[in-house]
């Protein structure tokens, strides 16, 4: 039982505060689709139930192209869970380094409309890559310096790279990336950083196209694990 008795206002207190607020119905017209209200016109004045109908219509048109935008996004949400597995398929079949990070590469960039995508390792190995974006560098690198926070965090990071960290990574067109997206690699003996770079602005956020990308982050790690180790 609550311990609040309820006001209850009758017909008459409620019809005062109308009066006295006149434009109660246009400060909150979302109301006015759940009034029932006599249709009664003077003159050009238009009757309140014709705004109902007019806001209704108004509603019914928006849901209609919710409805299409929600289909859209559907279709495009089912194609991309598509590509994703067609992806992991093609990494989980790699034979060596080189061939992961080919097809990483290039799954990644059609994915995620990627300019660059880069694969640093820090292990202090001596393995080598062909591909100049997948980099293996020693553990004591000042890049691994850098991103210590984002590996204590494990989280991926967006469009947050100052520009000393871009000429690290990018010193011959650092000027020309405007997002990034950086994935963590945190493994018990290495770390690691996927990276991907675009010229447009703003191109990568939260949601479930990061999510998806953490997923093939954790495909490559099981991959680079079998191959360093």
């Amino acid at each position: 039982m609550t311990l609040v008795k309820k006001a209850v206002l009758n017909p008459q207190e409620i019809i005062d505060y109308l009066r006295n607020h006149p434009d109660f119905f246009v400060e909150h017209p979302e109301i006015l689709s759940s009034l029932n209200i006599p249709h009664v016109t003077h003159g050009n004045i238009s009757s309140l139930i014709e705004y109902q109908v007019t806001k209704l219509r108004e509603q019914i048109s928006d849901l209609q192209k919710n409805r299409g935008v929600l289909e859209q996004h559907s279709d495009s949400n089912i194609k991309f869970a598509g590509n994703i597995n067609n992806l992991t398929l093609q990494l989980l079949s790699s034979e060596n380094l080189n061939a992961l990070y080919m097809k990483l590469s290039e799954g990644v960039k059609n994915l995620y409309s990627a300019n660059r995508v880069l694969l640093l390792i820090f292990n202090n190995s001596t393995l080598n890559s062909k591909y100049p974006d997948m980099r293996f560098l020693a553990s004591s690198s000042n890049l691994n310096f850098m991103f210590t926070e984002l590996f204590h965090r494990n989280k991926p990071l967006c469009d947050s790279l100052q520009e000393e960290y871009l000429q690290l990574l990018f010193p011959e067109e650092y000027e020309t990336i405007k997002s990034t997206v950086i994935v963590p690699i945190v493994n018990e003996n290495w770390q690691g950083l996927l990276i991907l770079a675009s010229h447009e602005i703003n191109r990568y956020q939260q949601g479930t196209g990061l999510n998806m990308l953490v997923y093939i982050k954790d495909i490559v790690q099981q991959m680079l694990q079998r191959f360093i180790d």
